[in-house]
């Protein structure tokens, strides 16, 4: 004979956590799967060039199960803010539930930037993550 099995369930909107319970175990769900995560940055190493190239771009591939208002930004290595995308320009990830955003190489102007080195700061409610590309030719 089967015997259902009784399931309950906490969810805190404030804490983003889920917490599933029976009478012999119990399974919390929270923070990381529900935060901000950028997955993937690539190629870090860009050669922009004239035509519709995938080395043209740098792709920043992430996951936002809260769909939080997500920012791009590039500086220079001197500091100087040369570009900026925020999520609203996001890119669904075919087949899974990731996003990405796409660099072009180019400034705020709509210019190809110069060769040298970058820093990305890519960021989500409380959380920041930075990195570097090189831009060659």
């Amino acid at each position: 004979m089967k015997k259902l099995l009784s399931i309950g369930m906490f969810i805190s909107v404030a804490a983003l956590a889920l917490t599933l319970y029976s009478e012999k175990s119990r399974v919390d769900c929270s923070g990381g799967e529900f935060d901000l995560q950028l997955k993937k940055v690539y190629p870090k190493i860009v050669t922009p060039s004239f035509g519709a190239q995938d080395n043209n771009y740098v792709i920043f591939e992430f996951s936002d199960p809260q769909y939080e208002n997500a920012r791009l930004r590039i500086f220079s290595v001197e500091g100087r803010n040369v570009s900026e995308i925020d999520s609203s320009q996001r890119i669904a990830r075919s087949g899974t539930l990731d996003w990405y955003l796409k660099w072009d190489c180019r400034d705020s102007g709509g210019s190809t930037v110069n060769p040298g080195i970058y820093v990305y700061q890519f960021e989500g409610r409380n959380k920041i993550f930075t990195g570097t590309i090189v831009v060659a030719r």
